[in-house]
């Protein structure tokens, strides 16, 4: 016989589960959002033809993510502060020119991107954003950027494409910084730029693209800890031999340089690789770097089905 509390637990159970698959959903559709309104924790309303942000978004209090992609939104208007709960906001590639400055009161915020538009200033209440840990700023029309000290717990920085000089006030104090692409900017000095970084320990990937590098910076290998470095799209000489200072790089790309890869200065760049190196030389195709006599194993890979990359072993002797 089923006991009265058995049936309560399973009851408990079926709504607690009921609770977390509505936590799940994606609303795609506003109308369809609209009559669930207490329960909206995830918006995409992307291609939708959408030339502002509609008024009934912010009846969502509960919203955790809001996506926007490819509309027409000119404006991130003052009333986004009123979705409280909002940890992820997504506006790419959708003609964006202006952030209201209240946009730093959304202090859950953990993600912004807003990649791909035509952004020509962002707010000084960008500072206020203090969980923040992904910042994609990239291909917009900024040529300065706001004091990013604040922004302790970043961890994914991109600024690329843009018309930077220098890197952002307190760029040297982001100590979680894992990933950071600065390509494509008019930097003044890419070398003292890069400089700040050096005690940056947990920064792994850098990406150098369309840096207009003649010389790679000696600062660059200064950066020990790096695990990718993408310096494709430059107009590189020459390939120095202090690559074998980067023991833990496990992805180098350097294509679309003026090098003359000729063997003896393919087989000098393998050779100061560290073992199991991913080394791109031309797109869509790498070289895994395997030096004679290790007893390493092949590290795990993914692979594109974009760049439709065939594995080649090379084996030093």
């Amino acid at each position: 016989m089923v006991s009265r509390n058995s049936i309560i637990l399973v009851f408990i159970l079926f709504l607690f589960h009921d609770l977390h698959a509505q936590d799940d959903v994606v609303y795609t559709s506003l109308r369809k959002a609209l009559k669930n309104r207490d329960n909206v924790y995830h918006l995409d309303l992307s291609g939708q033809k959408l030339t502002k942000i509609p008024d009934k978004v912010w009846e969502f209090t509960k919203l955790e993510t809001l996506i926007l992609n490819s509309n027409s939104i000119k404006v991130i208007p003052k009333e986004i502060q009123r979705l409280v709960n909002l940890k992820e906001l997504i506006v790419m590639g959708s003609g964006l020119k202006n952030i209201a400055n209240e946009i730093g009161l959304l202090h859950n915020l953990e993600k912004l991107s807003v990649a791909t538009n035509i952004i020509e200033e962002l707010p000084s209440g960008i500072g206020g954003l203090i969980h923040l840990r992904y910042l994609d700023i990239g291909m917009n029309r900024l040529s300065e950027l706001p004091n990013l000290d604040s922004l302790s717990d970043l961890e994914y920085l991109d600024v690329s494409d843009n018309k930077l000089s220098e890197l952002p006030v307190g760029i040297e104090h982001h100590i979680r910084l894992k990933d950071l692409s600065i390509g494509g900017n008019p930097f003044n000095d890419l070398s003292y730029e890069i400089s700040r970084l050096l005690f940056l320990d947990s920064l792994v990937s850098l990406q150098l693209t369309n840096c207009n590098i003649v010389e790679i910076p000696a600062v660059v290998f200064d950066l020990k800890q790096l695990e990718n470095l993408n310096l494709i799209c430059n107009p590189i000489k020459n390939i120095p031999e202090d690559f074998s200072k980067l023991k833990r790089l496990k992805k180098l790309r350097i294509y679309q340089t003026d090098v003359k890869y000729t063997k003896k200065e393919t087989d000098q760049l393998k050779r100061n690789l560290p073992n199991g190196c991913l080394l791109w030389l031309e797109s869509g195709h790498y070289y895994t770097i395997r030096h004679y006599g290790t007893n390493d194993t092949e590290p795990d890979t993914e692979k594109s089905e974009d760049e439709k990359i065939d594995q080649i072993k090379i084996i030093i002797k």
